[in-house]
């Protein structure tokens, strides 16, 4: 062989493989499993909601902020919104929530309560909530 032709050889190679492995890297990034209707209605459950109706599970979109009517905005696939309509307190509301996926907890809606120093979390489990130690008193 002649060198040239074995550096060619050797740079070939070399593409080739770094091809090959960022084709693995990017195969290997575990996307969240689908969040199905079922277990959307279950979440809303947990939450309180009774006589629910999913009646979209929107994979990979997320709400606009402080939007007074329904608008998407593009997310990340660890993101669901679902459109229903349910019963909260006795009264029957429209709902469009978004669901996060979790690797620990799977498909789950949480609230962040700060004045409570809670975290509340409701998944298709049912409902837990963790709190931060009481705020040292200032004298």
């Amino acid at each position: 062989m002649v060198p040239n032709q074995a550096g060619t050889l050797v740079l070939l190679s070399f593409v080739l493989l770094s091809s090959s492995c960022q084709q693995t890297k990017v195969s290997e990034i575990a996307r969240p499993p689908e969040l199905s209707k079922h277990d959307a209605k279950r979440i809303l459950t947990h939450e309180g909601y009774k006589n629910v109706v999913v009646a979209a599970v929107i994979t990979g979109c997320s709400l606009a902020p402080r939007s007074p009517q329904l608008q998407f905005v593009s997310a990340a696939p660890n993101v669901a919104c679902v459109v229903g309509l349910g019963e909260l307190g006795g009264e029957l509301k429209e709902i469009q929530q978004e669901l996060f996926y979790d690797t620990e907890y799977g498909w789950m809606y949480y609230e962040i309560d700060k004045e409570r120093r809670v975290v509340r979390r409701w998944t298709t489990s049912g409902y837990s909530k963790e709190g931060l130690a009481e705020a040292p008193r200032t004298r």
